[in-house]
């Protein structure tokens, strides 16, 4: 979820020329190399698996190549731009979702106190 903030970041410095293509560029393809780790871990390490983690992610995915092609597609065709910040907002508000929707499975899968079953401890006595 902080590399894609940092690109939106790196986007808006980009836009007003704080930044270069490149380190856009760099931070993008950085983006999409943490999307397919998220995909790989929700996928094959999640356990048990759960679809809710799933689902998520392959879409993150696909919409990090749509933000690859749309920025590549600027050069030739400049309204595309409004797709791509669109598209880069949806990004990071999906990647929050997946983040809760994360944490909410690690959470679910860890034993509660109250589900063990108290003792009954006797009275202290002085």
């Amino acid at each position: 979820m902080a590399v894609v903030f940092i690109q939106l970041i790196m986007g808006g410095l980009f836009v007003f020329a704080y930044a270069t293509y490149r380190e856009h560029l760099y931070t993008g393809i950085l983006v999409g190399i943490m999307s397919v780790v998220s995909l790989i871990t929700a996928l094959f390490l999640v356990k048990p698996r759960t679809n809710s983690l799933a689902y998520p992610t392959v879409f993150m995915l696909a919409l990090v190549l749509l933000q690859g092609a749309l920025g590549f597609s600027i050069s030739h065709v400049p309204p595309l731009v409004i797709a791509h910040y669109t598209n880069a907002l949806v990004i990071f508000a999906l990647s929050i979702v997946t983040t809760i929707a994360a944490i909410r499975a690690s959470r679910s899968q860890q034993p509660s106190s109250s589900s063990q079953p108290v003792k009954d401890t006797p009275p202290i006595t002085h």
